[in-house]
């Protein structure tokens, strides 16, 4: 596959994985096992100011998505991160009002293979760098391939959420000194 078809392939995907996400009410996730952790892991992951842990879970979905054989907890540069990241998943992110910076994922993923805890403790804030660590070792380490879906659902489900709650936030301009 070349690098113009993998983009569109990551932008279809994403787009789609994004509009289903929209359509769920939230109640299917209760059968994830663990669902209470596994809440609080995206919960932690998400709704943060440090956007780069949900584009390293986004990029690690992503590379994923195009190479099953792709594990960001070995190495997580085999997928070019940079490429499907700013080249794909940032355009559709923007097009979804979906909080992201361009370079989201590599600003916080520098020059790292393995992204595990020793990873996540350089980085602030840690709570969300464990977060993504969590989650992505619990999706990547999942056999069961039910379980393994709704884990990435679960994560856009709670992405789209987020979304929604800061575009709900008024915005009122100040007056005029």
């Amino acid at each position: 596959m070349n690098v113009e078809e993998r983009k569109e392939l990551v932008r279809y995907w994403l787009s789609a994985r994004l509009s289903y996400a929209k359509s769920r009410s939230g109640e299917e996730f209760k059968t994830i096992r663990d669902e209470i952790s596994i809440s609080q892991v995206l919960t932690d992951l998400i709704e943060t100011n440090a956007k780069g842990f949900r584009g390293v879970v986004l990029t690690s979905l992503a590379g994923y998505h195009v190479d099953n054989n792709f594990n960001p907890l070995v190495d997580f540069y085999a997928c070019n991160p940079r490429s499907i990241f700013e080249q794909a998943i940032w355009y559709v992110l923007t097009e979804c009002n979906i909080p992201c910076g361009k370079s989201d994922p590599l600003n916080v993923a520098k020059n790292i293979n393995k992204l595990d805890t020793n990873w996540a403790k350089d980085r602030r804030p840690e709570k969300a760098a464990l977060a993504a660590v969590a989650f992505l070792e619990r999706y990547f380490n999942e056999i069961d391939t039910e379980q393994k879906s709704l884990l990435e659902d679960y994560f856009f489900y709670k992405l789209i959420k987020y979304s929604e709650s800061v575009a709900a936030i008024a915005y009122e301009p100040l007056p005029p000194p």
